[in-house]
């Protein structure tokens, strides 16, 4: 059983009209339509402007995440307002949402550590991993098994998981 409660007993996610690709471009997080036509050229759309270097990103139903290495932060936006989540991050690389539990984890290969915060005010903010971790970057959650998994860049590269309280750590290869 997972250690986090549903905020509601009934709940259902839309299917979007067409798909869409959400991706950091250094200075602005963009759309594009994977709709039916592949083959034709899309435009991408602008949907948050004005950022210093998003390097990566994450969304759930109605908030979007992304890492930025030149601010050492990590933002949130949610209707029409960003936050700051966690700051003073010299190498914040990469970012999930467990849409589930509302919790933000996210990778930084200097200080080698996986940290993990709500995404609810007050913004409870805790270190997940930090022995044996040499240049941690992607990180992927199983919000339904309730695992973080994450490859290590470092001498002896590797992935690991560990559930996503932090207990039962062992390497997948």
């Amino acid at each position: 059983m997972r250690g986090c409660k549903l905020k509601s007993a009934l709940f259902y996610i839309a299917a979007p009209t067409t798909l869409q690709l959400l991706f950091a471009n250094r200075r602005d997080l963009r759309s594009i339509s994977l709709g039916p036509n592949l083959k034709q050229k899309q435009n991408s759309s602008i949907v948050i402007s004005n950022l210093r270097d998003a390097t990566s990103l994450d969304y759930s139903a109605d908030t979007v995440c992304w890492s930025d290495i030149k601010t050492e932060s990590i933002q949130c936006w949610t209707g029409n307002s960003s936050v700051t989540i966690a700051d003073s991050l010299p190498a914040p690389e990469d970012v999930a949402i467990d849409w589930i539990c509302e919790n933000l984890y996210w990778s930084d290969s200097d200080t080698n550590r996986i940290e993990v915060v709500g995404l609810e005010e007050p913004y409870h903010r805790r270190v997940l991993v930090y022995e044996d971790l040499d240049q941690p970057r992607a990180i992927v959650l199983d919000s339904n098994e309730g695992y973080l998994f994450w490859s290590d860049w470092g001498e002896q590269a590797r992935i690991e998981r560990v559930a996503m309280d932090g207990g039962g750590r062992r390497v997948s290869r």
